[in-house]
C-alpha cells in the first residue's frame, strides 16, 4: 500500500462526502479508492468511517487521524517549500474566516486579482466573526472585526473601519430628517443589530466638541448580520449605523442619505491574524500581505 496516497485518499473522500465523489474528484475507480481506504484502516488499527447505502460519517478515531493527515500534508507541502527555495510560486489550498460584511464587500470582490496573480493557490472561504481554536478547526488565517481576545493569536492591524449612520430617502419622507442626535427619540426607528453569538445588542455613539452622544430610539427590526441590516436600511425599515465602506455604493447611488454628518462617528479596528505557533507557508503568508495592501487601499 502507498501510505501517502492511502492518507491523500482518505482525506479527498472526508472532504467530498461520499466515496463516489472523491473518486470522481480524484479520477480513480470508487473500488480502488475504497480499498485504499480499508487498507489504511487495517494499516491503523482503527475504523476511521462509518459506511451505510446512503451517508457516510467520520469516526471519533477518523476526526482525529483526519485533523492529524491535513497538518502532515500541510507540513509536507511546507518542507517541499522549503527545499525548492524562496522563489519557488506559492501553491497549496488556504482556510481563511471573515466577517461577512468584509468577504462580500472587499474579499469578494478583489479576490480575482489574487487569484491571478497566484494561480497555483486555491482559497477556502468561511463566514463568520466567531470565536475559534484556528488550530482545531485547520483555519491558517482570520480576518476579524473588533477586539481580538485570543491569546493564542499573532495580529496584524488592518487599520479602523469608520462608521456612518444613514436612512433611506423614503424613510426620511415618511418621518423627516433628524438634525441631531437627540430627535431620534422622537419619531424614528433604528435598524438594530445584535452579536450573533450572545444576541446583545449594539449601541453606536458620535461625538462633536468633545461630546459624544449614544444614539438612541426603538427598533422594529433586530438582525445579527452587518449587510442584512444595511439591506434592510435601504428597504426603508429604520436608520442604521453601519461601516462606511458597506454604505458607500448605496451612498453614492443615491439609496441612502448620511445623516449628521457635522457629527463624528465611531471607527472600529480590524486585524489579520494567525496562530503564534504555526509556521506560516508562502501561500498564507502571501494571503495575509494581500489583505493588509487591500485595506490599506479602503482606508486611504
Amino acid at each position: 500500500m502507498d501510505k501517502l496516497l492511502a492518507i491523500k485518499t482518505f482525506i479527498q473522500v472526508v472532504d467530498a462526502g461520499t466515496f463516489t465523489r472523491g473518486a470522481d474528484v480524484m479520477n480513480l475507480p470508487k473500488s480502488t479508492v475504497t480499498r485504499m481506504v480499508q487498507a489504511l484502516e487495517k494499516e491503523v488499527g482503527a475504523k476511521l468511517l462509518h459506511r451505510t447505502t446512503r451517508q457516510l460519517s467520520v469516526t471519533e478515531e477518523g476526526a482525529v487521524y483526519y485533523e492529524g493527515a491535513v497538518r502532515l500534508l500541510e507540513q509536507l507541502g511546507q518542507l517541499d517549500q522549503s527545499v525548492a527555495g524562496a522563489g519557488a510560486a506559492p501553491r497549496g489550498r488556504i482556510r481563511v474566516e471573515a466577517a461577512g460584511a468584509v468577504v462580500y464587500n472587499l474579499l469578494i470582490p478583489a479576490l480575482p486579482d489574487f487569484l491571478e496573480r497566484y494561480p497555483l493557490v486555491q482559497v477556502e472561504l468561511g463566514v463568520g466573526n466567531r470565536s475559534i481554536d484556528l488550530i482545531a478547526e485547520n483555519v491558517d488565517c482570520v480576518v476579524r472585526i473588533g477586539s481580538l481576545i485570543n491569546e493564542g493569536l499573532i495580529a496584524r492591524p488592518l487599520g479602523r473601519l469608520s462608521m456612518v449612520t444613514c436612512a433611506s430617502k423614503a424613510y426620511l419622507a415618511r418621518h423627516g430628517l433628524p438634525a441631531a442626535p437627540a430627535d431620534l427619540e422622537d419619531d424614528h426607528t433604528l435598524v438594530q443589530i445584535v452579536a450573533p453569538r450572545t444576541g446583545r445588542a449594539f449601541t453606536d455613539h458620535v461625538s462633536r466638541n468633545g461630546v459624544t452622544v449614544t444614539l438612541k430610539s426603538g427598533h422594529r427590526l433586530a438582525v445579527n448580520d452587518s449587510t442584512a441590516a444595511l439591506m434592510a436600511a435601504v428597504a426603508g425599515v429604520g436608520i442604521v449605523t453601519t461601516y462606511a465602506f458597506l454604505a458607500r455604493p448605496y451612498i453614492e447611488a443615491g439609496n441612502l442619505h448620511v445623516i449628521f454628518p457635522d457629527w463624528g462617528s465611531e471607527s472600529v479596528e480590524a486585524h489579520v491574524a494567525y496562530p503564534v505557533n504555526r509556521h506560516l507557508p508562502s501561500k498564507v503568508r502571501v494571503f495575509i500581505d494581500w489583505v493588509i495592501k487591500l485595506f490599506e487601499q479602503q482606508n486611504s
